[in-house]
């Protein structure tokens, strides 16, 4: 973890961008921790934004919490009376 003051951040923000690919950096006002920088290089925006969400991941605790039993992919799909086979019927090719 590398702990940077505001103003030095300001300066040297790229610099400080390609060091949170390997640690956290955190920044400081007169001393005292204001924010986290942290690299999230090669992640989609939908994992940073579902890893930062509150409301997700009570949701992932909620189900892990719950203690009926996970259904199948054939179980719901019989349930919703989906259990035979479809064939897919291809589309003309475009010329």
């Amino acid at each position: 973890m590398k702990i940077v003051g505001i103003r030095e951040a300001q300066q040297h923000l790229a610099r400080l961008v390609s060091e949170a690919q390997k640690t956290s950096v955190v920044f400081t006002r007169h001393g005292r921790p204001v924010a986290v920088l942290r690299g999230v290089g090669g992640r989609s925006a939908e994992d940073v934004f579902l890893s930062e969400s509150s409301k997700f991941w009570k949701d992932i605790e909620g189900a892990r919490a719950d203690p009926r039993p996970n259904l199948t992919h054939d179980q719901v799909k019989k349930m919703f009376g989906v259990d035979r086979k479809r064939s897919r019927k291809r589309s003309p090719a475009r010329r």
